[in-house]
């Protein structure tokens, strides 16, 4: 969609480059570094690239907790960088609506074939992938029950609507302003007096 943007843990980039930005001190109290880091990269006149290798993250946590306030702090991280599109990705939640029209349709029939077809669309959308995954990598992922995809779909767009109040949030176990993370987010991507080059010295996968 036109953007280029580095995604944590999956972003490699050259020593050199990190030192003309400043460093990882200049993404000190950034909330949103790697969004930061991809501003600061194209900024040089450098660009960002999709990697061909698969890059695999866990994300471990062990209670409903956790995972609430993960996602939440990754929610209100989007929303402080892209409002707009923010708000907008809900509707890559279908079963959330679908849902939502058989509540409010009183269950008419109509409703339910709606669920039913989003529910078989997504859970063969995600064999899909999987098949691709395992032809790529030589073994099959470890997926979660297609059973489970209402639940995930109704907290993910919890969540991006919790987003919108929440102006606080945990990370590493410390609480940080949203607020003021997103102005110093601001402030470490404004442009620097750099000679500029061509040649793409960052990637994500």
């Amino acid at each position: 969609m036109g953007r280029e943007d580095c995604l944590g843990s999956t972003v490699m980039i050259r020593r050199q480059t990190l030192e003309r930005i400043g460093g990882w001190r200049a993404l000190n109290g950034v909330l949103a570094e790697d969004n930061v880091l991809g501003q600061k990269v194209r900024r040089l006149g450098l660009s960002i690239r999709l990697a061909r290798t698969l890059v695999g993250t866990t994300f471990a946590e062990g209670s409903m907790g956790e995972l609430w306030g993960h996602e939440l702090r990754w929610a209100r991280t989007i929303r402080a960088v892209a409002p707009g599109a923010h708000i907008a990705s809900t509707l890559q939640f279908p079963l959330f609506w679908a849902i939502l029209a058989v509540a409010l349709s009183g269950a008419a029939p109509w409703s339910g074939a709606l669920l039913v077809l989003c529910w078989l669309v997504r859970a063969l959308s995600a064999s899909g992938v999987d098949s691709a995954l395992s032809r790529r990598t030589g073994r099959r992922p470890r997926t979660a029950s297609p059973w489970i995809a209402p639940l995930r779909d109704i907290l993910s767009v919890v969540e991006i609507a919790a987003s919108c109040f929440v102006n606080e949030v945990t990370w590493r176990g410390r609480r940080i302003s949203a607020a003021d993370a997103a102005d110093a987010a601001d402030e470490a991507a404004e442009p620097e007096a750099r000679p500029p080059t061509r040649a793409p010295t960052a990637l994500a996968a």
